[in-house]
Parts: structure tokens; sequence; C-alpha cells
């Protein structure tokens, strides 16, 4: 079950290696963001794909009884939780302009919050949490 995972990953990744080439290869002279945006959220995606899968993991195993002890629990569930808080704010990206400053700053402090959270979460995590020894 879990080689299946790990071949659904490989595959997803390949796929969006080559879809982001594609992308870059295909409109390489245009800038503009609506490219960057389907490659922001495809690459969303696979991470949010990638945690899931892991969280999946740990409840089939006997790792749930001490998921709180691992790093790698609490960097996932930080990554989730970021992910989850930044991608929407992609899609409000054509608003972006000196004509709305309101947006400008609320994007501005939607990121320095989210950033000043995940930051202090892997500090917290490095410092909680006992190395693990495979």
């Amino acid at each position: 079950m879990i080689l299946r995972k790990k071949s659904i990953l490989k595959y997803a990744i390949l796929f969006f290696l080559i879809g982001s080439i594609a992308q870059f290869a295909f409109h390489f002279q245009s800038h503009n963001t609506e490219y960057r945006i389907a490659i922001f959220v495809a690459g969303s995606f696979l991470i949010l794909g990638s945690v899931f899968l892991y969280f999946i993991e740990v409840l089939e195993s006997d790792k749930v009884l001490t998921f709180y002890k691992s790093i790698y629990f609490w960097i996932s569930a930080v990554i989730l939780i970021w992910f989850l808080i930044t991608t929407p704010l992609i899609f409000y990206d054509i608003y972006f302009s000196t004509a709305d400053w309101n947006f400008i700053l609320l994007k501005w402090q939607i990121y320095l919050f989210a950033n000043m959270f995940m930051y202090l979460s892997f500090s917290f995590a490095l410092l909680w949490c006992k190395p693990q020894n495979d």
C-alpha cells in the first residue's frame, strides 16, 4: 500500500514537472500572472497531496499513538495550514494594483502573519521534538 502511494506521488511530481516546463516553454515571452497562477496552484495541490498521503500513512500505522512527538507531523501540519491560508490569495492577484492599497496592505499582512506562524511553529517543533533515527 505504501509503495502504491509513493508511485502515485512520483507520477504526480513527474506530471507537474512536465506541465510546468511546457507552460514556461509555450508562454516564455508572456509575463502574464495567469500562467504562474496555474503552476502555483498545481504545486500547492502536489504539496497538499503529499501532506495528506503522509497523514493517511500515520493513521494506518502505529505512529498514530505518538504522532505529537514527530517533527514530520508538525512540519506537515504547519505546511497544510500555511497553504490553506495563502493559496486563496493567488486568485485575487488581479486586484493587486496601486489603485487598491487596502488589498495590498491586507495581502501583505496575511503573508506576514502566515509566515511568522509557519516559522515560529517550525522553531517550536525543532526545539520540542526528539530526533528520530531510522
